[in-house]
């Protein structure tokens, strides 16, 4: 059991060579190709055959978040509230944000594979980066549809976009499994591909035809514009974030439900679920009494983004070693004093803007020395190199 690593206060992280071992070793099975990935999958070759040898497969990764990042960057210029008609230019960029994702996400593993560069690193931050990607498309899907802050799209964008990685996380930590793929009625398979590729069409359909951002805030009469035998008022931009919705609760209570069904521990199994709550818990509660949510409805999506996306690489990383995860993080906790404060209005409103934006920066910074310490004592151990 002795610490392999000699630096666990820069790192945040230390793991055992038991641990470390455990890493090396470590096989799951995943679900199968969709149709989709079978219709990309030359495209796919075709960019990683023009890829010189000398590119790291772990390089490719990391360049899959760089315009995710710098379209997230681009949209917070334009609209933090996510009511705004958003120009061409923004919606052009978060479209190839998340084709460039994409692209690079399935051709690592093929780069890692063509260069005899396979490694538990590569999965490790392959799926870290997953999470962190949806996080930016989460809020790029919610801006789409201008949302306005309203609490009911928000939480069902975020539980098809932001929580089935986490999902995912989970049920391959108590079964070995790492299921991608969710079969609708009608044995329709869909994927991360398929995912993708709904994601960036809209985008583009609302670049081209701009009427589309006008018709996401019309209200709708279900039966007077419908003719359906109930009457409900409705605004076609929760329709989209519906579906998104009912695609992805049955996903993500059924990782939940086969983790938890699996799991030995069944007391530790439902305690690994409560990220699930309170990260959606404090989404609530921030629409509900902050002062500053509706001018700033984005960056509090983007705090409880880092959290969730905090939680799901712990999760993948224990997995992996044998660990087990401690799902008590105290951002909420934190989180709840410094909402108290501002409901109560008992600091400057400048204090309390410092005080959340402290808190999505510390939790930025936990998560990236988690990264520098999972990748730098994974490759002293293994003797690998990082990006060579």
């Amino acid at each position: 059991g002795d610490r392999h690593h000699p630096h666990p206060p820069s790192t945040m992280i230390t793991l055992t060579k038991k641990e470390l071992e455990n890493i090396k070793n470590y096989k799951y099975a995943t679900s199968s190709a969709t149709p989709l990935d079978k219709v990309f999958d030359p495209w796919w070759e075709f960019v990683v055959n023009r890829l010189p040898k000398s590119v790291a497969p772990n390089l490719i990764t990391i360049n899959g978040i760089v315009v995710p990042l710098t379209g997230f960057i681009y949209l917070t210029l334009h609209d933090t509230r996510m009511d705004a008609v958003l120009p061409a230019s923004v919606l052009l960029l978060n479209a190839f944000s998340i084709f460039w994702y994409q692209t690079l996400d399935a051709i690592d593993g093929k780069q890692a594979r063509r260069t005899d560069n396979c490694s538990p690193l590569g999965q490790l931050l392959d799926h870290n980066l997953d999470q962190f990607s949806h996080v930016f498309f989460s809020i790029m899907g919610l801006a789409l549809i201008r949302c306005s802050g309203r609490i009911a799209p928000i939480l069902m964008v975020m539980n098809g976009q932001l929580f089935p990685h986490f999902s995912i996380e989970y049920r391959k930590h108590f079964t070995g499994f790492h299921a991608t793929v969710v079969e609708t009625l009608g044995g329709i398979q869909i994927g991360a591909t398929e995912c993708c590729v709904i994601m960036y069409s809209l985008q583009l359909i609302f670049a081209f035809c701009p009427a589309t951002n006008q018709i996401t805030t019309s209200v709708y009469n279900t039966k007077g514009d419908f003719g359906l035998p109930f009457e409900v008022e409705v605004v076609l931009g929760d329709v989209l974030a519906f579906s998104t919705f009912v695609l992805s609760i049955q996903y993500n209570v059924g990782n939940f439900y086969f983790g938890l069904t699996k799991a030995e521990d069944k007391v530790y199994a439902a305690l690994c679920i409560l990220p699930y709550f309170y990260v959606s818990g404090m989404v609530v509660l921030a629409s509900l009494y902050s002062q500053f949510w509706a001018e700033h409805s984005i960056f509090f999506l983007l705090g409880v983004g880092m959290l969730i996306t905090n939680v799901t690489g712990n999760f993948n990383l224990k997995s992996s070693a044998r660990m087990r995860l401690n799902p008590i993080y105290l951002d909420p906790f934190v989180f709840g004093v410094v909402l108290y404060c501002d409901y109560h209005r008992l600091a400057d409103p400048m204090k309390l803007k410092l005080a959340y934006a402290l808190i999505l920066l510390n939790r930025t910074v936990q998560y990236l020395l988690f990264l520098r310490g999972m990748i730098t004592q994974i490759c002293d151990y293994m003797d690998l190199p990082f990006i060579q």
